[in-house]
């Protein structure tokens, strides 16, 4: 196990290039780095904006916007930017803990506003219309300003403004947008598609360096071209594995087919969900316990191994 950054590849040589300045030599590579947050495209954005990606760093993120929002005095203005699954759940997530903690001080959460901005005509465009209308529905109710098909063109320190002309100051912005790729890839060497992800053909091999296999969000699968979701990542895990070891065996590999429907379970902060697949959708607590159960059973496969790749114990068991 080595806990280190890629920032660079030389698949010629077959070396993986890491920030401490150690490289390593592979003869099969497996890249499944997720996606980052880009927005170098909008002026100012970059030192403005909490990116909610890359994700494991979220956390500490979302620690700084928490404490200063108890520490302001005065009115609050919250801005994300990004009208997807992600941008809608973190949005009511931060609300729903805010008015806790709001809730816990004796103050009133009414000096918070929340404003979700989206370059699409519609919230949550990579799902149905009843989806569309419930959250429609469920942000409203929840006094929470949203302006679709109003890109944000510009940032400056606490302000926003839209392709229109219009400016919203905001004390706190988010950037919830869509999936980018490691910027290093440009350089790799890689067949990468139009927006710079791993081209991979079915049996996710590189479609330029069969040596090199990519999973997840960083691939582009040329046949079956679907959403970036965790959903597809989490699925392509087992094909994955199966072929880097068919690879390494000299065996043919096996084609991976991803599903064409979906299912969503989107939080909305306080113990409620939606879930939406294909074309319809459900809400309620329920939907919500649902969700719950399923992340915490997804989680807690990763209980039985610490950092060092040892069995541990889980569930007061003996490590196996």
């Amino acid at each position: 196990f080595c806990q280190d950054e890629a920032i660079g590849l030389d698949p010629a040589a077959r070396q993986i290039l890491c920030r401490s300045g150690r490289s390593f030599h592979y003869d099969r590579l497996s890249i499944d780095i997720g996606s980052e947050a880009h927005f170098e495209a909008v002026p100012g954005a970059a030192g403005n904006v909490l990116p909610l990606k890359p994700i494991d760093g979220w956390l500490h993120r979302w620690d700084t916007l928490r404490e200063r929002v108890m520490a302001h005095d005065g009115p609050v203005r919250i801005g994300v930017v990004g009208a997807g699954a992600a941008g809608v759940e973190v949005l009511l997530a931060i609300q729903h803990r805010l008015c806790e903690l709001h809730a816990a001080a004796g103050r009133s959460a009414e000096r918070l506003r929340y404003h979700l901005f989206a370059d699409s005509l519609n919230l949550l465009p990579n799902h149905n219309p009843r989806t569309q209308r419930i959250f429609t529905r469920l942000l409203a109710a929840r006094a929470v300003e949203v302006h679709t098909a109003r890109a944000v063109v510009e940032v400056g320190a606490g302000r926003v403004k839209l392709q229109d002309g219009e400016e919203f100051r905001l004390e706190e912005i988010i950037w919830a947008t869509g999936p980018g790729p490691a910027r290093w890839l440009a350089r790799s060497g890689l067949a990468l598609d139009d927006r710079g992800f791993i081209q991979v053909r079915d049996t996710l091999q590189s479609t330029s360096h069969p040596q090199v296999f990519a999973a997840g969000d960083i691939a582009a699968m040329l046949a079956h071209p679907r959403p970036k979701s965790g959903v597809f990542a989490v699925r392509a895990a087992a094909p994955l594995e199966r072929n880097l070891r068919r690879s390494l065996q000299g065996l043919p590999l096996k084609p991976f087919r991803p599903q064409r429907k979906f299912l969503s379970l989107i939080s909305t902060g306080n113990r409620y969900a939606v879930a939406s697949r294909g074309g319809w959708a459900l809400e309620g607590a329920s939907v919500w316990r649902w969700k719950d159960w399923i992340d915490r059973r997804f989680m807690r496969t990763f209980g039985a191994w610490d950092t060092t790749g040892n069995a541990r114990a889980r569930d007061g068991e003996p490590a196996g």
